[in-house]
């Protein structure tokens, strides 16, 4: 400032030299001093500052960078319920489907062995297991060789038949109905039963029109026996045919048999007698077919060469032509409800075995509640909450061809329908 002051001094003095004659000289003096001691915009010059502070807007663009927006706005674009959820569940649905038990390989080669080889391992020295090997070589022309080596090789499993028990008096138990019904009308069964139906729709409705055996009984045989495929068995077929065979009870003859086609059915079609696996009993496939049943029941219902019964589309038209065999009625019922209003009904036999004139059990006070053919079968179920009566038809008699049991062809017919009416898409009750 002071210098400030100085400068415009010195400026008046300038001009004193270019009016030194001048007469105001005082006067002007006196002004240029005035001015030099009062000029404060001089020091103003200072708002550069301000120039900086203006500068400040543009060393913070955080307001504009928005960049971390795109991201989250991309992450929910990621993010597809619908579909995932789908995925989801057709593979919780199909599991049971697509996780079935993988079936044997087939393997055509010649069923012999180079070199002599004994008997060993658990059967050695079992007589049976003996004169077996020596008949089906003799019969059926079978390297004995290779039969000693293979029951060399199979497993006592300990599983024997049982002695028979003193048989409980029919109906004497009360709720074994509900407790039997509880094992196969469940919501997995159900559930399973419709995706099975879905994915091979179009051979259960070839089957159906070839054999005239309505779809929702060949899937309720498959739902009973294997939960459709899912459970065919955890024991090598070769351990306990043979287990139950060679073992003496009286069942022996019957497993014998069933060992010898067993062996007949892994040469025809090549399979490794190894890998095959089954029930306790030797039961095979989606349909558990013994295998005396193989040759004369089962079919290759796809036609690629080969019965192979732990496939979905033979199981099929194997247990198609299974009812088909055994005399399946086209278009009639399986079974139908009925009220009793008097308990002389329970005076008569009753059961799969015995047939009834339906005339008779009107006057005994049993009303059917639909059309049924006759004769019919007088079927009681104890269950939790009293007795059902049932009047079962031909058809019910011939599920009862696969399994000689009441209790098993209402399960068969109840899962059926509960199947069907899932899969036509309404709800059905399901035991807890």
């Amino acid at each position: 400032m002071w210098l400030s002051k100085i400068d415009l001094t010195g400026v008046g003095f300038f001009m004193i030299r270019f009016s030194i004659r001048s007469t105001f000289l005082p006067v002007f003096l006196a002004v240029s001093l005035m001015v030099g001691c009062s000029s404060p915009p001089i020091p103003e010059a200072k708002p550069v500052v301000i120039a900086k502070s203006e500068v400040k807007p543009i060393q913070a663009p955080p307001v504009v960078r928005t960049p971390p927006q795109k991201k989250i706005v991309a992450k929910p674009v990621q993010i597809s319920p619908p579909k995932v959820v789908a995925k989801k569940r057709v593979q919780q649905v199909r599991k049971p489907v697509v996780r079935m038990q993988a079936a044997p390989k087939v393997q055509r080669k010649a069923w012999r062995e180079n070199g002599n080889y004994a008997l060993t391992g658990d059967f050695a020295s079992n007589p049976h297991a003996q004169q077996f090997i020596q008949r089906m070589s003799r019969e059926y022309g079978m390297d004995q060789s290779y039969l000693n080596k293979l029951f060399s090789n199979a497993r006592d499993t300990g599983l024997y038949v049982k002695p028979l028990r003193k048989r409980t008096k029919k109906g004497s138990r009360k709720g074994s109905w509900t407790r039997y019904r509880s094992f196969f009308l469940t919501s997995r069964h159900i559930n399973e039963g419709a995706q099975f139906w879905r994915k091979y729709r179009h051979q259960l409705e070839q089957a159906e029109r070839q054999y005239g055996v309505p779809a929702e009984y060949i899937v309720g045989i498959l739902g009973v026996e294997t939960i459709y495929g899912g459970n065919v068995g955890k024991h090598r077929a070769i351990d306990a045919l043979s287990t139950k065979a060679f073992i003496p009870s009286r069942r022996s003859k019957f497993f014998t048999n069933e060992l010898e086609k067993f062996l007949l059915m892994a040469r025809s079609e090549g399979l490794n007698p190894y890998q095959v696996m089954g029930s306790t009993a030797g039961a095979l496939g989606l349909g558990q077919f013994m295998p005396s049943n193989f040759k004369p029941l089962s079919v290759d219902f796809n036609r690629n060469g080969v019965r192979n019964l732990w496939d979905p589309v033979d199981a099929i038209g194997s247990v198609a032509n299974y009812f088909k065999k055994h005399g399946w009625r086209t278009g009639g019922k399986v079974v139908v409800p009925a009220t009793a209003m008097s308990s002389k009904y329970k005076s008569l036999s009753w059961g799969y075995k015995h047939k009834h004139r339906l005339s008779r059990l009107q006057n005994l006070g049993i009303t059917a509640g639909g059309d049924i053919d006759q004769p019919v079968r007088l079927v009681r179920l104890s269950t939790n909450h009293g007795e059902e009566v049932w009047l079962g038809g031909h058809n019910f008699y011939v599920i009862t061809r696969y399994n000689h049991s009441s209790k098993y062809a209402m399960a068969v017919h109840q899962l059926a329908q509960a199947v069907k009416q899932r899969y036509m898409g309404g709800s059905s009750v399901a035991q807890k």
